[in-house]
């Protein structure tokens, strides 16, 4: 069986509240429903998105944009080397599987598209050999509604004071956990259907993911036909090892996937030893969808695509 390296970008601890005031949103929209923003994205190979934006008046940096991370994120060596970013503060970094305490840097600047965001903090974050510089996070989410076409590859940013969905799907509830995105989602065990609440998680490059947590509860690792194992390194740098399985189904809002290629962790620490929620929905099931996030309303539109 091959074995995969994925990297999941997930949660820092800074936790996300509602930003709609003028210092970070420098552009406003008289009309309903008119994009603030629109920019292109790249889906690379690992399934992830990545956008280019500038920081401080740097340009062309290369960021992951990652539901599954609450704040924004600067590799270290970028930070200190290109940006030469004055640190003045540290956080606590929940990764995957671990914690550990990052550095990091207040009243920056970051530019997309048309919108500028001002005041910002940035995390520095010391990845080693990934090949982009940055990550956004839940706090931008929260700041817009976030329309991400998988069809188009193109991100739309709208007002979220003014913004009214138009389309023909029903409103799922997302509920915030440490700042990033839950919503209840279902899955097959043993010809039952169990439904909990699911991490959205743009930044990880697999299908899905249940907790340790959960993992025990449900003893998923012998009620499952184990198919594989995978390596994946979390945003500490830690490599852990997690069994691969095989679900049946699993339902989320009107859409069914078969046959799903799930991991299973077996974390101690981290957020993937959380019992708020049962596990993530990785890209490679999200991007299966159209989806527009109204975090800031707690929130969630899937569309479906039509291209393929």
């Amino acid at each position: 069986m091959k074995y995969a390296i994925s990297l999941l970008l997930l949660a820092i601890i800074t936790g996300c509240t509602k930003q709609y005031n003028s210092d970070n949103l420098s552009i406003t929209s008289k009309n309903v429903n008119k994009p603030l923003s629109t920019f292109p994205f790249e889906l690379r190979d690992d399934n992830q998105l990545y956008i280019q934006i500038k920081v401080n008046e740097k340009d062309s940096l290369i960021f992951n944009v990652d539901t599954g991370a609450s704040s924004y994120v600067v590799v270290d060596s970028i930070a200190r080397n290109k940006l030469k970013l004055n640190f003045d503060g540290e956080e606590t970094n929940i990764g995957a599987s671990s914690f550990t305490t990052i550095k990091s840097s207040s009243n920056n600047k970051i530019e997309l598209g048309n919108v500028k965001l001002e005041n910002l903090t940035l995390y520095s974050i010391p990845y080693e050999s990934v090949d982009f510089d940055g990550i956004i996070g839940c706090e931008f989410f929260l700041n817009y509604v976030v329309d991400i076409n998988y069809d188009r590859k193109t991100i739309k940013l709208y007002d979220p004071k003014t913004y009214k969905y138009k389309g023909k799907k029903k409103r799922l509830e997302v509920k915030m956990d440490n700042g990033v995105p839950l919503i209840k989602s279902s899955f097959m065990l043993n010809d039952s259907l169990y439904e909990d609440w699911f991490m959205l998680d743009t930044g990880a490059d697999d299908r899905i993911s249940f907790n340790s947590t959960a993992v025990k509860n449900l003893n998923l690792e012998n009620k499952l036909k184990v198919v594989g194992s995978s390596n994946s390194m979390d945003s500490n740098g830690i490599i852990y090892k997690s069994p691969l399985v095989l679900v049946n189904e699993i339902k989320i809002s009107d859409y069914s996937f078969y046959n799903v290629i799930a991991s299973l962790s077996k974390a101690k620490l981290g957020t993937n030893a959380s019992d708020s929620h049962i596990g993530a929905l990785g890209n490679i099931v999200l991007n299966k969808m159209n989806i527009i996030y109204d975090l800031g309303n707690n929130s969630l539109y899937l569309e479906p695509k039509y291209f393929k």
